[in-house]
């Protein structure tokens, strides 16, 4: 998710970023996993054009302990959200993932659920609801009270231990009050209804079966080890300036 703050607007945008996203025969949430946070911070700028000032990287049980050092956040849901295939432990019963229309208080583990969920909807979807749950963090940290400092501080501290950031405790307190204030005004994803779309695949294991039969048959060898295995996404044509140019309408529009 790359974030702008626009200082002359008093504004934030966002734009997400699919992990299904190609770059270099890698998928792009591969990236910072195998190289680290310099060099995926690298690619993002050229990328998108854009710059980083900050970076702040998340895993899934630091998710959870954020938002549950903010007392949980409240996410607004204009669709329900079902998802069978999410088995689901509460209070000991068992069930399956489900948000009704309307708004919910989430806990850190009702975050999570809500930020994962894709296998009925998508990862276009699921990144819309993240931002939703972005949009809840920053709400309930304009609620803080200016007098309660020392609360402020400690979920500072909690979040910059907790992840790995660039942020120093200094920079991450100036840029609470300093932007606190500022309200989200547009956010998009980078998708198949805009700048991207998803190429020809075969699964490894049908070109597998492809060649075995082939081989039964003395046929000639298909060339599908050459293809992509696996869902991706990439720009239109191939056109990498588009996601520059798109995200730059998105800020700058």
């Amino acid at each position: 998710m790359l974030v702008q703050i626009n200082e002359a607007n008093q504004t934030i945008r966002m734009v997400s970023i699919p992990r299904d996203l190609f770059v270099n025969r890698r998928k792009i949430n591969e990236y910072y996993a195998l190289y680290g946070a310099d060099y995926f911070t690298r690619l993002i700028t050229d990328l998108t054009g854009f710059s980083i000032d900050h970076t702040m990287f998340v895993d899934m049980l630091a998710f959870v302990d954020l938002i549950d050092a903010m007392g949980g956040v409240d996410v607004t849901l204009s669709t329900p959200l079902v998802d069978p295939t999410y088995r689901t432990v509460d209070a000991g019963k068992e069930g399956t993932l489900y948000y009704e229309i309307g708004t919910h208080h989430l806990g850190g583990i009702e975050a999570l659920r809500l930020a994962r969920s894709r296998h009925t909807t998508s990862d276009f979807s699921r990144s819309e609801r993240q931002q939703l749950i972005f949009k809840a963090m920053l709400a309930k940290a304009r609620s803080f009270e200016l007098g309660s400092a020392r609360s402020i501080a400690g979920l500072l501290k909690t979040i910059l231990t907790k992840t790995d950031t660039s942020f120093t405790f200094s920079e991450a307190l100036s840029y609470y009050y300093r932007y606190q204030s500022y309200s989200v005004d547009r956010t998009s994803v980078l998708s198949t209804a805009n700048v991207l779309t998803s190429p020809p695949y075969i699964l490894l294991a049908d070109c597998q079966r492809m060649i075995e039969e082939a081989m039964r048959h003395a046929r000639p060898i298909p060339d599908c080890l050459d293809h992509p295995h696996a869902y991706t996404l990439i720009p239109l044509n191939d056109d990498w300036d588009l996601i520059r140019n798109y995200i730059k309408e998105v800020f700058n529009g």
